[in-house]
This record gives C-alpha cells, sequence and structure tokens, in this order.
C-alpha cells in the first residue's frame, strides 16, 4: 500500500503498478498451520473410521429370519444413508 505522501506531491498513482503484498510466514505461524492441518486429518480420518464401521455393523447385524430387520424401519434407514453419507464426505 503507497503512503499518502505522493498524492500531497501532485503525485498520481499508476493504474498499471500495483504492489503485491508478500506472503510471509514465521516459523511458528507455519507450525501452528502445519499441527492444525494434521488435528483436521486426524479427525477426518476419525470420523471416516467410525462411521464406516457403524455403517458395516449396520449392515452385517442378523438376529434371526423371525425378528424385524434394520431396514424394515425408516429410523434406521435414515441412520445408515446418514453414516454412509458421512464416510464418504470424510473420505473425500
Amino acid at each position: 500500500m503507497r503512503s499518502p505522501q505522493g498524492f500531497r506531491n501532485g503525485d498520481t498513482p499508476s493504474p498499471h503498478h500495483r504492489n503485491p503484498a508478500p506472503h510471509f510466514h514465521n516459523t511458528v505461524t507455519l507450525r501452528k498451520l502445519r499441527r492444525f492441518n494434521s488435528l483436521i486429518l486426524v479427525f477426518r480420518v476419525t470420523a471416516f473410521t467410525f462411521s464406516l464401521a457403524s455403517s458395516v455393523f449396520m449392515v452385517t447385524n442378523s438376529r434371526g429370519s423371525d425378528s424385524p430387520h434394520w431396514f424394515d424401519f425408516d429410523a434406521f434407514r435414515f441412520v445408515f444413508a446418514a453414516n454412509a453419507i458421512v464416510a464418504l464426505y470424510s473420505l473425500f
């Protein structure tokens, strides 16, 4: 950003001259950013693992032929779909 001193002396700013701000990050900021990104990755992997495990558990859980199954109920189908969506979202 240019100082206002140039405008006082009759200097007009050039429309073609742009002074981009340098991307300066100190080492503490870079460490914090790296730690934050790795923490987010751990949370995403954990969410994927638990949601995939719960989806697999719901699909493979069977009691017997005479008892009702989980897919007979709308609420359990909704939970299964939500777990599958969370697993896919966490993976990608």
